[in-house]
């Protein structure tokens, strides 16, 4: 028996076909973006055209940046967004989600899209928070993915974004995102 239909079966769990019959074609198509977000935005920092993915941006409680991992888009987030979004209660003021595409990434655009160095990403990744929400006084959340996690961590360390109050990070292998955690007040 093939190793991988042996660990299925020891689990039970159905095996998936391995080729897609033309009936689940349907299944392989990817979702709009409408399906997670409310809007997204063009938003031009320096040198380049930034999308976002937006919900909640008349919501006045707390804020959620989320940052995708390298070689993804901000629609990796699109699941969470929708949930997180829909966990706020009646009673509270609503949150706010923003999930911008990186340099290089899903549809931003612009110049010197190849330079993906870390501080020109948290330059960015900045940038973009503060175009969109400028002389925020909100908590916000940053949570970020693999690349995005030391992006996030590093905005947090260079203390140009006002009122984080919390700081996720999501499968991090990068030794500069471990190493700003020191940095980051408790």
């Amino acid at each position: 028996m093939e190793f991988r239909q042996h660990m299925f079966k020891a689990r039970h769990i159905p095996l998936p076909p391995l080729e897609p019959s033309a009936g689940d074609a349907e299944l392989f198509t990817p979702l709009e973006w409408t399906s997670y977000f409310e809007s997204r935005q063009a938003v031009v920092v320096t040198d380049a055209t930034f999308n976002v993915y937006c919900s909640g941006l008349s919501n006045t409680g707390p804020i959620f940046v989320l940052h995708h991992g390298a070689g993804h888009s901000g629609l990796t987030f699109g699941l969470v967004a929708r949930h997180i979004l829909h966990s706020s209660s009646s009673s509270d003021s609503g949150f706010t989600i923003l999930a911008p595409d990186a340099r290089d990434h899903g549809s931003t655009t612009g110049a010197n899209q190849a330079d993906l160095s870390l501080e020109r990403l948290v330059d960015d990744f900045v940038g973009v928070i503060q175009s969109i929400l400028p002389n925020n006084s909100r908590d916000m959340v940053l949570v970020g993915h693999s690349m995005g996690g030391a992006v996030v961590a590093h905005a947090a360390a260079s203390k140009r974004l006002g009122n984080i109050a919390g700081l996720i990070l999501i499968d991090i292998v990068e030794g500069s995102a471990m190493d700003s955690l020191s940095s980051i007040p408790t």
